[in-house]
């Protein structure tokens, strides 16, 4: 059996490879939102743009839409928000992405 002080030590230990897990994907996630030209392109565009703009703005496979999709889901939760929800003119909510001015310092 487990002691409570043993238990607790294994949580932390958990929390911690937890931590540093997600902050490789967040950093990778900015990379490779960087490496796209994703805040250049909305930069561009000059107000908030859907996905399917911003997909058609990229030098990607249309295929790879769901990916980016994911993409931009883990870049808008994290510190350097870009994304937000918006009621298009047909009542439908859809996301879109401007820059915050934290990004706007990248």
């Amino acid at each position: 059996m487990v002691s409570k002080d043993e238990a607790s030590d294994i949580l932390e230990a958990q929390a911690l490879i937890w931590k540093h897990i997600f902050s490789y994907v967040n950093s990778m996630s900015l990379n490779c939102i960087v490496e796209l030209g994703i805040p250049d392109a909305i930069y561009k565009y000059e107000k908030p743009m859907s996905l399917s703009v911003l997909a058609s703005m990229l030098p990607i496979n249309s295929e790879k839409i769901q990916s980016l999709s994911r993409l931009m889901r883990i870049v808008t939760q994290s510190a350097s928000s870009m994304g937000e929800k918006y009621i298009a003119q047909d009542g439908n909510e859809e996301e879109v992405y401007q820059l915050t001015k934290l990004d706007n310092f990248s």
